[in-house]
């Protein structure tokens, strides 16, 4: 039996009772953040401490547009692929995802393409912005990354009390 979800209640409901998202938040920043972006941060990293100045802030924005685009467009297909499966009849939901993730990957894919740093940074900002929240959006009632109950992740045993 799918469940259907309003365009609002698909939308935001990944940022409702954060006290049960914790896991989901600290998911993203380690993983999704901090390794997914690792080729960013290295690039970031060169920028900052090489005195030659090879790598210009414009590279490492565009080193962060081909991740922008790539977790705005999985988000999307993984939120997609819920529809298809019958968990989700949220055609209504789908179609504004889908014009999330196009608006992230244009985006994205206009700092590849632009060489005016200014506006290259307003349209990173963006694309980033709209891909987290897809992101979120795809993941947020996933079961293994939101939890009632801190011992789910033991496998629903406080370790202390055996």
């Amino acid at each position: 039996m799918s469940e259907e979800i309003s365009i609002s209640t698909g939308l935001f409901s990944c940022f409702s009772k954060p006290r049960h998202r914790k896991r989901l938040f600290i998911y993203y920043v380690i993983l999704i953040v901090v390794f997914g972006n690792v080729g960013t941060l290295f690039s970031l990293a060169q920028h900052l401490f090489d005195s030659h100045q090879t790598v210009r802030l414009l590279d490492v924005l565009r080193n962060f547009a081909t991740y922008t685009i790539a977790i705005a467009v999985t988000s999307f297909a993984d939120y997609m692929l819920k529809v298809a499966n019958g968990r989700y009849d949220a055609r209504s939901t789908l179609l504004v995802l889908f014009g999330l993730a196009g608006t992230a990957a244009l985006a994205g894919l206009f700092v590849l393409w632009s060489d005016a740093l200014a506006s290259v940074q307003k349209a990173m900002f963006i694309s980033a912005i709209l891909a987290s929240w897809l992101w979120f959006i795809a993941k947020g009632d996933d079961p293994a990354l939101v939890t009632t109950d801190a011992f789910d992740a033991l496998g629903g045993k406080d370790p202390m009390n055996p």
